[in-house]
């Protein structure tokens, strides 16, 4: 189900792609990754997936909407395990799975505020490289109820819509047709009168008179 605040997400990652997508580190590769989408509810489990190959050390971006970029975590290859940074140390929802090809980020009891653009970089020899990419929203279950909701008030009121314009035109139809039909019938109550007028004639006696019949329409009145 496509919620509002899916929409909003999407269209803003849309409209600030190259923001989106710009590289976290100064970096000379053109490697750039797709973002994947990945939808979750509040309280489940988001996995962010990474592979690599010959890179000495790994760092995970964080970029939300607006902001810039903040270091995550990092990882050294030669190292026995990763280690988080900034206001991510001390949040023990976030979870490093590390291996010799592998530098996965997990965060369990997802939340808001974890919805952002998540970045999986490696570096060698002071070049970067994006491995993966990730645009997360997170969502409350509630927000689907309410979404639920509005759609149903939404098509509530365009199947009232969709009625009003059709009787609208119905109505316009029988007017038309009312209009025309009396007009027919008006025309077929013409009845036709026989008028006498009497016209004298010069040539002959004045009593000498000629009688002509003219015919006229009259129209009945209602």
């Amino acid at each position: 189900m496509v919620t509002p605040a899916r929409v909003v997400f999407l269209l803003t990652c849309l409209l600030s792609g190259r923001t989106a997508m710009s590289p976290p580190l100064e970096s000379s590769s053109s490697d750039h990754r797709e973002s994947v989408f990945i939808s979750a509810r509040v309280g489940g489990i988001v996995t962010l997936q990474c592979f690599y190959d010959g890179t000495a050390i790994f760092y995970w971006y964080k970029q939300t909407l607006g902001q810039r970029p903040r270091l995550l975590s990092e990882f050294f290859k030669h190292g026995s395990e990763g280690s988080f940074t900034n206001d991510f140390k001390n949040d023990p929802r976030f979870l490093l799975e590390i291996g010799d090809t592998k530098n996965h980020l997990t965060i369990s009891n997802a939340q808001t505020s974890d919805s952002g653009t998540y970045y999986c970089v490696g570096g060698h020899s002071y070049v970067s490289e994006f491995y993966e990419c990730y645009s997360v929203l997170v969502e409350d279950s509630s927000s689907y109820i309410q979404t639920s909701v509005d759609q149903s008030v939404l098509v509530v009121f365009l199947l009232f819509l969709l009625w009003k314009i059709n009787k609208r035109n119905n109505c316009t139809s029988t007017g038309t047709q009312t209009s025309f039909t009396a007009e027919n019938k008006d025309t077929e109550n013409l009845h036709y009168a026989a008028i006498n007028v009497k016209r004298s004639n010069r040539s002959r006696q004045k009593n000498d008179l000629n009688t002509d019949c003219v015919y006229a329409s009259v129209r009945q009145q209602n």
